[in-house]
């Protein structure tokens, strides 16, 4: 169950990343971020490339962020515990004060809590050391 329910979280991040890119207001973004400034004693300016390079630096951040989500949460279904300890870590970070507390980020927190919780109940430690020892048989058998 925490491994579908890490699973879908990492669904609802990519789906909501593509929205935010197709619901992005370009010309909004660029009228407020594009602009000169002082700094000491220095007139800076946010180009056009520079506020665009930061939208395109979130997304591969995100994009990446998710894919090792995604890759670790497969892990450990295959049953690898250090999977599990590393995808706690990974989703565990989702849990950090967000920048915007909307529905879709109280939604990402609670679906991480709950995965989290999941994944460490009895019935999961009971599945991961069953994988395990399924493992070190084959090997044993495979090598005797």
């Amino acid at each position: 169950m925490g491994f579908w329910t890490l699973l879908l979280l990492s669904i609802i991040q990519a789906v909501t990343v593509v929205w935010s890119l197709a619901v992005f207001d370009w010309d909004g973004y660029m009228a407020e971020w594009v602009h000169s400034f002082e700094r000491d004693g220095q007139e800076l300016q946010v180009t056009p490339e520079i506020a665009i390079a930061t939208v395109v630096f979130g997304v591969v951040v995100s994009a990446i962020s998710i894919a090792l989500r995604v890759a670790f949460t497969l892990l450990l279904r295959r049953g690898f515990n250090w999977a599990r300890i590393v995808a706690t870590v990974l989703f565990g970070a989702l849990l950090l004060p967000p920048y915007i507390l909307d529905g879709i980020a109280i939604l990402v927190m609670a679906l991480a809590i709950a995965g989290i919780v999941l994944v460490w109940l009895p019935q999961s430690n009971a599945f991961f050391r069953d994988v395990k020892q399924d493992r070190i048989a084959h090997k044993a058998k495979q090598f005797s």
